[in-house]
């Protein structure tokens, strides 16, 4: 019996201690919570912070009037902001006289740029005296510069005798450097007397080049006797490459008589290589001398068979 007693007082003072220490815990708890509960006010200015978001949850009734002050202010200034930047979403009707004196002054603005970028929504009737010079000013500016550039946005009518002159002389030099170039673009009824020498010069130093190089833009109508020579010896000499490195383009006609020899035993010993290898379908046996003809018959039997399949 004293074994029993003392393990159930035991037992009974863990549950006793056990659920001392859950209520102190729950008490902590209750403690933190009440300490970390949002004051009284927060609604309220969630409320006001919706108003001011003007979300349709704003509940307007329970508004002080210091805070419908505040979303009269906020409102007033966001519009103002709208007028200015000319959002659609602005309200001309709720801006005060120094606000719509600020709201004009930047619409008059945005409408002369737009006129001096030529847009379509640009409202000539709105300008000022100022303005209207300002944009065709500037209109005659971007002309003048479209007419040098020889732009086709170019309006002739619109220069003054100065500015055409100008005009004419940029023309011209463009004219010239097209014609030194050789591009299709070329006006040669505008070149002056001296200007057209000095572009034929270049014509024929520019046939010359094409025609070394045997380029199809090639005149040999132009050229002169004395380069017809330079052009003649290259096409012997691309000739005597052609012939050397068995072209199907080699003329032997041309190869003069100092390149025939060497011609003649590159093509043999190419032949030659041509019927070692196997290559019957290039190889002229006719070419061949009698050690020559040996040589190949024993290379063909040394080959594998595979080979002479």
């Amino acid at each position: 019996m004293s074994s029993v007693v003392p393990s159930n007082l035991k037992r009974f003072d863990r549950l006793y201690y056990g659920r001392k220490l859950r209520t102190a815990f729950f008490l902590l708890c209750a403690v933190s919570l009440s300490a970390q509960k949002p004051p009284a006010a927060k609604p309220n200015n969630s409320n006001l912070d919706q108003c001011l978001r003007g979300l349709f949850t704003c509940d307007v009734g329970s508004l002080k009037p210091d805070e419908l002050s505040r979303i009269g202010q906020a409102y007033q200034r966001k519009n103002f902001d709208n007028c200015t930047a000319g959002s659609s979403a602005c309200n001309p009707l709720a801006l005060t006289k120094e606000q719509l004196a600020i709201v004009n002054r930047a619409a008059s603005r945005r409408n002369v740029d737009r006129c001096i970028e030529g847009k379509l929504n640009c409202d000539p009737t709105k300008l000022q005296p100022g303005e209207a010079v300002e944009v065709a000013n500037e209109h005659k500016r971007k002309n003048l510069q479209n007419c040098l550039d020889g732009n086709a946005l170019c309006d002739p009518a619109g220069l003054t005798e100065k500015q055409a002159q100008a005009v004419d002389a940029a023309r011209r030099g463009r004219n010239l450097k097209e014609c030194l170039d050789g591009s299709p673009r070329c006006e040669p009824l505008i070149l002056s007397a001296s200007e057209a020498k000095v572009v034929s010069v270049q014509a024929r130093r520019r046939n010359l080049d094409n025609c070394l190089s045997a380029a199809l833009k090639c005149d040999p109508s132009l050229l002169t006797p004395e380069q017809l020579k330079p052009v003649t010896a290259a096409r012997l000499q691309r000739n005597i490459e052609t012939c050397l490195s068995g072209g199907a383009n080699c003329d032997p006609l041309l190869l003069p008589a100092a390149d025939q020899g060497r011609v003649t035993a590159t093509r043999k010993a190419r032949n030659l290589e041509s019927c070692m290898n196997g290559y019957f379908s290039t190889c002229e046996l006719s070419l061949l001398t009698g050690p020559e003809i040996a040589n190949v018959s024993a290379a063909q039997k040394e080959r594998p068979a595979s080979a002479l399949r």
